[in-house]
């Protein structure tokens, strides 16, 4: 829902910003929001924003001081800034808390604004004059927009009932920054966050010599059974295939083998992750030419009309792989 935000007492002033621009992909992915197997929306793009502001020198009343840092991420909005300070004469203010916003038209500090309630802070009490509430943040689950580019801003609210509307006593808008650049927000499906797929040996397929037993998976904990024996797998190589699926763009898992130590035959692999069977059983074929580790072998073969036909291609065996690869294709 839109809503709106007015500044009732002050005007914009000039400040000066400096900006940090970064990725916390990962943040997203330890954050843990969102359940395995379940279906959400979440902001796709992560940014950090990082802004430094001259204070907001005024004769009395409220006002943000020090650095603003904003992230957003897969459905998480973390928000700290450096201070709120009481510039009044005299009295205490009324209760306050902070609101992060996506803003499609970048406002002015302090000045009314129309956008989407990203997340909202702890209630703080209400603070004496001159006095200051130093190093706050908070961490809140996020509505996420409509797809689009926003402006995080960070706004000040001051609970006064007897002169705000009655359905939202916080609509006082005593102070805002607002990030130098914008966040694109793009929502995506989670169709199964705890999908994964087992790539690499591909079902009836023939291997040996040194390989990779390989795939993706939105989770982490993978590993792979193996004729019935058990072997841990790295996780958290780059898959920029996967991501819209998972969610982060580091989903893939791997592990080198040497298919030669399996045996020749028949064999068996079944992805898990978490302790949970993935897919079906893969089954492949392993062929070992002699034994598990030849050495001091050399051999190149040709291989006529190969990519394609009045094509040669040369193969060579190297004893590091064990196994043939391409040395050339002619013409």
């Amino acid at each position: 829902m839109m809503s709106s935000k007015s500044n009732w007492k002050h005007k914009a002033v000039q400040v000066a910003c400096m900006l940090f621009l970064a990725s916390s992909a990962a943040h997203a992915r330890e954050s843990g929001i969102g359940s395995p197997g379940r279906a959400g929306l979440s902001g796709k793009i992560t940014a950090t924003h990082h802004l430094m502001l001259n204070n907001k020198s005024l004769a009395n009343g409220l006002h943000l001081d020090g650095q603003f840092d904003a992230t957003v991420s897969h459905g998480l909005a973390l928000a700290a800034v450096g201070g709120i300070d009481n510039d009044a004469a005299t009295g205490i203010s009324g209760p306050l808390r902070l609101e992060l916003w996506a803003v499609a038209d970048k406002p002015e500090r302090g000045a009314a604004f129309s956008g989407y309630q990203l997340a909202v802070g702890p209630q703080y009490d209400g603070i004496v004059a001159g006095t200051k509430l130093d190093q706050l943040a908070f961490g809140s689950t996020i509505t996420t927009p409509p797809d689009g580019s926003y402006w995080l801003v960070l706004s000040l609210t001051q609970y006064d009932p007897a002169n705000c509307p009655a359905d939202n006593a916080w609509c006082m808008n005593e102070d805002s920054m607002i990030a130098s650049e914008p966040v694109e927000f793009k929502a995506f499906v989670m169709l199964d966050q705890a999908a994964a797929e087992l790539e690499n040996p591909a079902p009836g397929s023939f291997q040996s010599g040194i390989g990779v037993i390989a795939g993706w998976s939105c989770e982490g904990n993978v590993s792979l059974v193996i004729d019935g024996i058990e072997t841990k797998v790295a996780y958290g190589s780059p898959r920029a295939d996967a991501a819209p699926t998972c969610g982060v763009p580091n989903a893939g898992f791997g592990v080198l083998v040497n298919y030669n130590d399996l045996g020749a035959g028949v064999h068996t692999a079944q992805l898990w992750v978490n302790g949970v069977a993935k897919g079906e059983p893969r089954q492949f074929t392993v062929t070992v030419p002699i034994d598990a580790f030849m050495r001091g072998v050399s051999r190149s073969v040709s291989v006529p009309d190969f990519p394609t036909p009045g094509r040669t291609t040369t193969l060579v065996w190297q004893e590091e792989q064990q196994n043939f690869a391409i040395q050339s294709v002619t013409p």
